[in-house]
């Protein structure tokens, strides 16, 4: 957090197993980890949209999710989305029933602004789902303060996190 972490301290979760390696050796595992959740992202889609359960229609998945110029991006700057996008294809998925609350969470916990899909439990009156998920998402942050210390993650809140980011994290060329 002293370098700027942007996001609540839940999800530094995320990335704390990446600490034990080197830079060059957590870079890799995390674009390994990004192309194996883009498989499953894939293969959600698939079974989410897809009425036929034939090759040839995962392929037209795979060929148009491979051509999204968001995906090359996520790549090429190593970001979250696959994770968000896999988390909520299993809440979309999930839907029904009340854990599904718990991938909601997990949502949250990888973009923050995810935080808007608690309005669908609330509007369909899921309060058992409702609950599951901020439930987990309670458990996380009391997780984040045990590993990370009640300090960090109050600083969170009481500085600015992003006041210590390094001006190129602004500006675009």
């Amino acid at each position: 957090l002293d370098v700027g972490f942007k996001y609540p301290p839940f999800t530094m979760l995320l990335f704390l197993p990446l600490g034990l390696f080197a830079t060059s050796k957590a870079y890799i595992l995390w674009q390994i980890l990004n192309l194996l959740l883009c498989v499953a992202c894939i293969y959600g889609l698939w079974r989410l949209f897809s009425n036929e359960n034939r090759i040839l229609s995962l392929l037209l998945v795979a060929a148009l999710m491979f051509r999204l110029t968001p995906v090359h991006t996520t790549f090429h700057f190593s970001q979250t989305n696959f994770a968000a996008l896999l988390f909520f294809l299993m809440f979309w998925r999930n839907k029904s029933k009340d854990w599904g609350g718990v991938w909601l969470a997990l949502a949250v916990v990888v973009k923050p602004y995810m935080a808007l899909l608690y309005i669908y439990p609330l509007f369909t009156r899921k309060w058992k789902m409702f609950t599951i998920a901020v439930s987990t998402l309670l458990t996380l942050t009391f997780l984040s303060i045990l590993v990370f210390g009640p300090h960090v993650f109050a600083s969170f809140f009481i500085e600015n996190p992003t006041s210590k980011l390094p001006l190129f994290a602004y500006t675009e060329g």
